[in-house]
Formats: structure tokens, sequence, C-alpha cells
């Protein structure tokens, strides 16, 4: 199998323009374009844990240091607790995937990039973007 191609750099279009936060937007893109260039069609536990595992440590480690962010710049209170919650709809949605597949459920790789992508890029730029003002 030939490797992945590279991962482009974050266009500029995504950038928040804090280098802090865009390197770890970068590395989240980085793992999804890995996922996306992984092979087979269907996922279990065997094939995706561990990536899965990686994504959510990722995601928390993202989103704490996004939120002592908010906090540090002072973002309204109702925008504040908006993305706080669309933080934890993420992490409940990855680990109702991460239990799915403990259960040996079989659910399709095209499912678990259309969910990640959200996660990711959806997430992104409908929360993420507000934080350039």
């Amino acid at each position: 199998m030939l490797p992945a191609p590279p991962v482009p750099p974050l266009p500029e279009s995504l950038k928040i323009g804090i280098p802090s936060v865009d390197d770890e937007h970068q590395a989240l893109l980085d793992h999804l374009d890995s996922l996306m260039h992984s092979t087979g069609g269907t996922l279990d536990v065997s094939d995706f844990a561990e990536s899965l595992s990686r994504l959510n440590r990722q995601l928390i480690d993202h989103f704490t240091s996004e939120e002592r962010l908010m906090r540090t710049l002072g973002v309204p209170a109702g925008e504040f607790a908006r993305h706080i919650d669309a933080h934890s709809q993420v992490i409940e949605q990855i680990t109702q995937l991460s239990f799915d597949l403990m259960k040996r459920k079989r659910i399709s790789r095209d499912q678990v990039l259309a969910k990640v992508k959200v996660w990711i890029l959806g997430h992104l730029t409908e929360y993420d973007l507000l934080l350039r003002r």
C-alpha cells in the first residue's frame, strides 16, 4: 500500500489566529486525514478502537484548552455555555461510538468518517471560528 499523501496545512479560512489553537486544529485534521486514508469498508473494535481512543484524548485536550482560552478572552456567558454544550455533545457521541464498537457492532467506515468530520470540521466552522473576533 502506498503511503497517504501529506496533509495540507490548515487553510487560512479555518485559522482563528491563535497559534496554539490553530496547531490543535491542524492535529485534528491530520487525524481525520489518517482515518480517511485507512483501508477497509467496515470498522469494528479491532480495527478502530485505538484510533478512536487517540481521537477522544485529542478532542478532550483540545476542548479543555479551548475552554480555558474562552474564559481568558471573556467570551459572553451565553456563547460560552453553547460552546461547552457542543463540546459535551461531541464527547457523548464519541463515547457512544466507542461503546457500540466494544459491543462488536459493525459500523461502516463511511458512517464513522461522517461523524468524525462533523466532530472536527463541523465544530470548527460552527463554533471555533467565532473565537476570531
